[in-house]
């Protein structure tokens, strides 16, 4: 039986992360889990919604992230693919995305990898801007803390998203996950 796999999206918004969550979702079989997505679900809004409502929204986020964690584990224990589409803006939240209880999972049981999406500043701002979404989403840019090889070795694997870079490589940095299907 091939292991099930967990792909933990992580880069800023608008880096690309859902666009490769829906191309794993259609082209391979996994299940997606968005957290923005479960927000707009449950709540009818977005985080920047959620904050607004003060310690209700916190809750309500709280929540959510439970909501996840419950699901990644439904669908790996029955051996089902999952994407995360997450901003993931640090360590301590990927690490949590990435840890699986040892009570129902073996380590090395499922194959987890985290992509991160890279791009520049100012390709950001352009998708930013034709979203018509908030200007304080760009100040994450200064606090977002990158993962590094260093802390995550082989299950870190980085695409830079910049402007010009066609599709199919962006998808081709993906083969370690998927394999050498055709992508």
């Amino acid at each position: 039986m091939t292991k099930p796999k967990l792909v933990v999206l992580t880069g800023m918004p608008a880096a690309g992360k859902s666009v490769v969550a829906e191309r794993l979702m259609r082209d391979h079989g996994f299940v997606r889990l968005s957290t923005d997505e479960l927000r707009l679900a449950f709540y009818g809004t977005d985080l920047t919604g959620l904050k607004k409502k003060g310690e209700e929204g916190v809750i309500n986020n709280y929540l959510m992230w439970d909501s996840i964690e419950r699901l990644k584990q439904a669908y790996l224990y029955s051996g089902k693919n999952v994407v995360i589409d997450s901003t993931g803006e640090d360590d301590c939240l990927r690490e949590s995305l990435m840890k699986l209880p040892e009570e129902y999972f073996k380590e090395g049981s499922v194959e987890i990898y985290l992509v991160s999406l890279e791009t520049t500043r100012e390709l950001l701002e352009q998708r930013y801007k034709a979203r018509g979404s908030p200007e304080g989403v760009i100040d994450l840019f200064n606090h977002f803390k990158s993962p590094t090889k260093e802390k995550y070795g082989d299950k870190l694997i980085v695409i830079e998203n910049v402007p010009g870079r066609d599709l199919p490589s962006l998808y081709g940095a993906l083969e370690k996950i998927i394999g050498q299907e055709k992508i």
